[in-house]
């Protein structure tokens, strides 16, 4: 039962993190104003590109985890995998 309890709650997180991806995309859209628009505006644009860039990578080690369906053992073993599928999705786009 603790399985299954485990598996929504991590479908959960997956929704979660899809809605967080969406509004990330929306964010670009600002960043690229603010990057494009007046002087003043940029250091703006800077900021939030940063800010988005570790968004983006928090975003990355969630979908990781909801995909394996269970949570790494140790920072090791996610950093791992991390390494892993950042791989694999380099080779797939050759």
């Amino acid at each position: 039962m603790s399985n299954m309890s485990e598996q929504l709650k991590l479908m959960a997180i997956q929704q979660s993190a899809d809605e967080i991806s969406n509004t990330l995309g929306d964010l670009q859209g600002v960043k690229n104003a603010l990057l494009a628009g007046p002087p003043e505006q940029q250091p703006w644009g800077n900021r939030l590109q940063d800010i988005l860039k570790r968004m983006e990578q928090e975003l990355t080690n969630i979908q990781y985890v909801t995909a394996q369906g269970r949570m790494p053992e140790s920072q090791q073993e996610l950093e791992l995998g991390l390494t892993v599928q950042t791989a694999l999705n380099e080779i797939s786009q050759i």
